[in-house]
């Protein structure tokens, strides 16, 4: 176990979270599983975060929290790290919450199994629209049966588990034995190094296959929502891991892994980009070297990408700025509309089915009355019976009392009739003598 007998450490980085961040810290403090320890680190909020820090701070010893001046998610993550005392590292964001038996699955799947890296599945939740979709973009059947090492099929391997941090334990002593830190230089993407690197030095990894944390999509405040602000962090994270692969000899065995990867995350981060001008920068830039400093140059993407993807890939590097901004809206009108028409086909199914259901209810409403009257007049009939039975049983009773007199008297005259009849006879006897 760790220094201090903790089993897990929760790693929170908070920066301005005071809206959410009591729901995070409930959820952890409801854990079915109880030996961990919350490492908070505030990256310098200022609407009350880090009083509500303290607040938990001071009513759970399980809880530490520190404050520092805004330097980035990577380096609060960093932090709380180095300060980290558990056998296994869970790191959940400030505006996100988990399942109440999140860890005691966690580390009991990681304990048995002898894995480095346990995933699981997650809920998306937009809260623009209310709406909740699981995140699909998590392959946990990968690792079925007996585990995944991206030995075995190496292509699989980061599109399969995402860079996201908060849906994987990670065994510590594999962070601290190779050194595995979040990038610090940028302010957004900072989890692809920590994750992917995890990933490839892992002994194998193993899923659960539940959805297990609850992610917030479409806030405001959120770092996917301030693209604009630093809209080559994404690259610049997808580089780094490049140049990590290479350092540890395996780029070739995984560089279509981290070219589909890479590409799908700079298409994505593109079209969160806000303004115009920024958009263009960013395309431009990945059409002139950005997409060739990544190994993913004219030459070399028809050998990586899939062929969706190439056909993305094209397009983009065929086109102005303006005019892959409008083939992109374009598609994504299509995909809506054509999401549109199922929508209201599932509406209609939805309809039927409701109609079907409830003719079939009134059945078996109509079936179930019928079924009571049944067993009303069965309930009577037996009801009758019983009353006769008693009546029965009553004359029996008194018949069988009767039935004793009557043979009792008649067997008190025998005895009698016996003595009357022997004095008799000794009468005559004696007149004869």
């Amino acid at each position: 176990m760790g220094e201090r007998g903790v089993k897990a450490s929760i790693v929170v980085p908070v920066y301005n979270s005071s809206a959410t961040l009591r729901e995070c810290f409930d959820s952890l403090i409801s854990q079915t599983f109880e030996d961990f320890e919350v490492l908070v680190v505030d990256d310098g909020s200022s609407d009350g975060s880090w009083e509500i820090v303290r607040e938990y701070c001071a009513a759970d010893g399980r809880f530490k929290g520190v404050r520092q001046q805004n330097a980035g998610p990577g380096t609060a993550r960093n932090r709380a790290l180095d300060r980290a005392k558990g056998d296994y590292v869970l790191c959940v964001d400030g505006d996100d919450w988990i399942d109440a038996r999140l860890l005691e699955k966690a580390v009991c799947k990681a304990e048995s199994s002898g894995a480095d890296v346990v995933v699981w599945d997650a809920w998306f939740h937009n809260e623009r629209t209310g709406a909740r979709c699981l995140s699909s973009r998590v392959r946990v059947d990968v690792c079925e049966p007996d585990g995944y090492a991206w030995r075995d099929n190496p292509d699989l391997l980061f599109l399969s588990f995402q860079n996201w941090p908060w849906n994987k334990l990670i065994r510590r002593a594999l962070l601290e034995e190779h050194g595995i830190r979040f990038q610090e230089d940028v302010m957004r993407t900072e989890d692809c190094l920590y994750t992917a690197r995890a990933l490839v030095k892992a002994n194998f990894i193993v899923g659960i296959p539940e959805a297990l944390s609850h992610y917030r999509m479409a806030q405001p405040d959120s770092a996917m929502a301030k693209t604009d602000e630093t809209p080559f962090d994404c690259f610049r994270a997808f580089e780094a891991l490049k140049s990590w692969l290479e350092a540890e000899g395996v780029y070739e065995s995984l560089s279509r892994s981290h070219a589909r990867w890479a590409f799908s995350g700079i298409v994505h981060n593109l079209k969160t980009v806000r303004a115009l001008d920024t958009f263009k920068r960013v395309h431009q830039f990945m059409k002139d070297e950005g997409f060739e400093r990544l190994g993913l140059g004219r030459k070399e993407a028809p050998m990586l990408l899939s062929e969706e993807s190439l056909r993305e890939y094209e397009s983009f590097v065929a086109s102005s700025p303006e005019e892959y901004l409008l083939s992109s809206f374009s598609r994504e009108w299509r995909v809506r509309e054509d999401e549109g028409v199922l929508a209201g086909q599932r509406w209609y199914e939805i309809e039927q089915l409701k109609r079907e259901a409830g003719l079939r209810v009134r059945e078996l409403e109509i079936s179930l009355a019928d079924e009571q009257r049944a067993l009303q007049d069965a309930c009577s009939e037996l009801d009758e019976l019983h009353a006769r039975f008693g009546e029965l049983e009553a004359a029996y009773h008194a018949l069988e009392n009767c039935m004793e007199q009557k043979i009792g008297k008649a067997l008190c005259r025998i005895p009698r009739a016996v003595q009357r009849s022997c004095l008799r006879r000794r009468q005559r006897n004696g007149r004869a003598g």
